[in-house]
């Protein structure tokens, strides 16, 4: 198998999403565990930065304009309208 490009970016996302799953199994580990104060909020640093983390990676790799497009992407993943009457 050959790397190419996109497929170097699609398997660090799914990387980035494995780490910030396993940032929130953790958080809710600690909330069901009735851990200590200092490492709840230890993991709930983790899991918010690992959030953002992943959010950043996203615009790097999809380009802000995916970004600055999001509501019209998400019109056109749920296949509603836009305001104009046009599916995005």
């Amino acid at each position: 198998m050959t790397l190419t490009s996109k497929s170097i970016r699609r398997t660090v996302f799914l990387f980035a999403v494995a780490g910030v799953v396993l940032a929130w199994a953790v958080l809710g580990a600690t909330l069901l565990l009735d851990t200590t104060r200092p490492v709840r909020l230890v993991a709930a640093f983790a899991a918010a930065l690992a959030t953002e983390g992943l959010f950043w990676l996203g615009v790097g790799l999809l380009g802000w304009s995916a970004v600055d497009r999001r509501q019209a992407l998400w019109h056109w993943i749920t296949g509603r309208r836009a305001a104009n009457g046009e599916v995005s």
